[in-house]
């Protein structure tokens, strides 16, 4: 038996990934990795009693290259006498009506194709095996650390989640090459991996191998570090939902309220549509590294899922211990936290976008989001969302007066900026001198009924107004010749 084989196998029966399997769908992209993991299949399937389909997904981007690696799929499958399933879909059309991105809309558009393939084949006792390696596990890795991961982002690629496997963790892309070599197998390459237009690439083409020139073994030791993290992971995991087990109480909202994500990676974070409310205390009395982690598992909860949720959105609803009672701040996905006479509440916020039951004629909530960074943010309860964009000076900006657009000096903000209603000591810098006006002032100066006053929106710097929306911005933001950054922010009513 081939020694990649052998050790592929042992890999196997450690994580138990075959156990009581009858049939294995296997994503077969035509690469290196892909034609490995099924030819290394292929011959342990009498070993395991399994059978493989194969199933290859055109994603209809690389024209006749694309073609090509269909057709080289297909006849290594009838050379191996595997079963093959095409799957052809225009991965670039869906991410547009999606507003995801090509590499998110492809890796929806695969596992959607692999889940099927397994209901149709034998769904008890099928999985999906794809072909992650140690490489993949480290660019994994150095991806999370760049986006500001916490320990989770460390753990890497699990061998197994779910009904799906990934036998080929163990190997690094050097053996998968010699395995491939040795067997006479040949692979298709795509074009667009060898570009730097996407991060991943970036990594695999320029950071790796500067880590591995200062040492040859850093892949080795980047997934080692990746296992630790696994470790350490399920440690505090695990004191983590004691605590959540022990002290959040859970209160059920109206189904109408919203529906179960899709997204959701696992069964603890699958209590979408429940209001969980924690004790200040028990957070202050734990360690920071547990009180992040059960804040992070009590927002995945409500929201149906872990997506989107950053160190930063822990890092606010912190801030609320010390908050009064009724402070509140938005989260992704429709969902807030909030502090309730001592406790830290968390549930979903009720969206007219989703359907989820709004009683329109209601008056408006207050608004309280974080800005944290470019992008959409949904106002859910107005029918309306602000677009924020940062980008360098131009040379010549569109300085007009426009009421719902407003270009900011970036670098003047001192605080994280925050969407919210307004408050009784708000002000704003009326003049270059620093002259300053309350709010209230401003706005009995321009005529305004009491009605419009609460749902005037403003955009706030700390404590400081930065712009009353649709109103007037602050003179000490305005972008001036030594602007070198600029925030751009468009309030959009549907």
């Amino acid at each position: 038996m081939n020694k990649l084989v052998r050790k592929v196998e042992d890999y196997i029966n450690k994580y138990g990934m075959l156990d009581e399997v009858t049939h294995v769908v296997v994503g077969v992209s035509g690469g290196a990795d892909s034609v490995c993991l099924l030819s290394v299949l292929n011959e342990l399937s009498d070993e395991y009693n399994i059978r493989l389909c194969a199933v290859h997904v055109n994603h209809m981007i690389r024209g006749l290259e694309a073609d090509r690696d269909e057709e080289y799929v297909r006849s290594l499958c009838d050379k191996l006498g595997i079963e093959f399933k095409l799957v052809k879909k225009p991965v670039e059309q869906i991410a547009k009506a999606m507003k995801l991105t090509v590499e998110e809309a492809g890796r929806n558009v695969r596992y959607e194709a692999f889940s099927h393939a397994c209901e149709s084949i034998c769904r008890d006792k099928a999985v999906i095996a794809v072909a992650h390696n140690k490489n993949d596990v480290a660019e994994t890795v150095i991806l999370n650390m760049l986006r500001g991961t916490g320990i989770d982002g460390l753990k890497g690629i699990p061998p197994v989640r779910d009904n799906i496997i990934r036998p080929l963790l163990c190997a690094g892309r050097n053996e998968i090459e010699g395995y491939l070599q040795e067997k006479g197998l040949s692979y298709c390459i795509d074009s667009t991996n060898n570009t730097t237009d996407y991060t991943r690439n970036r990594i695999r083409h320029d950071i790796l191998p500067a880590m591995q020139e200062i040492n040859d073994r850093a892949i080795e030791h980047i997934v080692k570090v990746a296992g630790f993290a696994d470790e350490l992971a399920k440690y505090t995991n695990s004191i983590a939902n004691d605590i959540i087990e022990n002290n959040v109480e859970v209160a059920a909202i109206s189904e109408a309220t919203c529906k179960a994500s899709d997204e959701a990676s696992d069964e603890a974070s699958k209590t979408e549509c429940a209001r969980l409310s924690i004790p200040i205390s028990v957070l202050k009395d734990q360690e920071e590294l547990i009180s992040r982690i059960v804040i992070k598992e009590l927002i995945a909860r409500v929201c149906g899922g872990r997506k989107d949720i950053g160190s930063s959105h822990i890092d606010e609803v912190r801030k609320l211990y010390e908050a009064s009672s009724g402070s509140y701040i938005m989260l992704p996905h429709g969902s807030l936290a909030k502090n309730l006479y001592g406790k830290l509440v968390f549930e979903k916020t009720l969206s007219i976008e989703n359907g989820c039951g709004v009683n329109n004629d209601a008056a408006l909530v207050d608004v309280e989001i974080s800005l944290l960074e470019e992008g959409e943010y949904i106002i859910d309860d107005r029918k309306s969302k602000l677009v924020v964009c940062i980008y360098d000076r131009p040379e010549i900006i569109d300085l007009s007066k426009k009421e719902y657009t407003k270009l900011f000096d970036y670098d003047k903000i001192r605080n994280n900026m925050h969407l919210r209603t307004c408050k009784d000591d708000d002000f704003i810098i009326i003049n270059s001198e620093g002259g300053r006006k309350k709010l209230g002032r401003l706005f009995s100066s321009m005529k305004l009924n009491q009605e419009d006053r609460k749902k005037a929106l403003v955009i706030a710097d700390g404590d400081e107004i930065m712009w009353a929306v649709g109103y007037r911005m602050s003179e000490r933001y305005k972008v001036s010749d030594a602007t070198k950054r600029i925030i751009e922010i468009k309030y959009i009513q549907k």
